[in-house]
């Protein structure tokens, strides 16, 4: 057992299966919460009480690391996509916005190393295909 099934948090979501049937064999022995994205694999979302399903312990085991497939598992991962990429368009507007400072200032001198260095974080920007 890792350190996140033993967090408060994780066993308040977890009780509310206990007394399911297990999704995959229908059975209602040994019920838990597993994930449709791995806890281990998409962190964010262990704890969205809309990425878990009800289990019997040896469904679980058997899924392992894997993705519970299935209509929710297309729907999370699409939720966990769009948020990964506000997160990390986010910073990249945080580090233009900072360049672009250091731009104007170093601009006042005369150097040009700052347009190399926007030029190659606007290069980046362009190959991730964003749009």
């Amino acid at each position: 057992m890792t350190d996140f099934h033993k967090s408060k948090e994780w066993k308040n979501l977890a009780k509310d299966f206990k007394t399911l049937k297990c999704v995959d064999c229908g059975k209602t022995e040994d019920i838990e919460a597993g994930h449709i994205l791995p806890a281990s694999r998409f962190k964010m979302s262990r704890l969205w009480k809309s990425n878990l399903v009800a289990q019997c312990r040896s469904c679980n085991a058997k899924l392992g690391n894997k993705i519970h497939w299935g209509y929710k598992a297309i729907k999370l991962l699409s939720i966990y996509a769009m948020i990964k990429l506000l997160k990390y368009s986010a910073s990249l507007i945080i580090i233009s916005i900072v360049i672009r400072f250091v731009y104007l200032d170093i601009t006042r001198n005369g150097s040009t190393i700052i347009n190399q260095m926007e030029y190659d974080l606007l290069t980046f920007i362009d190959s991730l295909n964003l749009s």
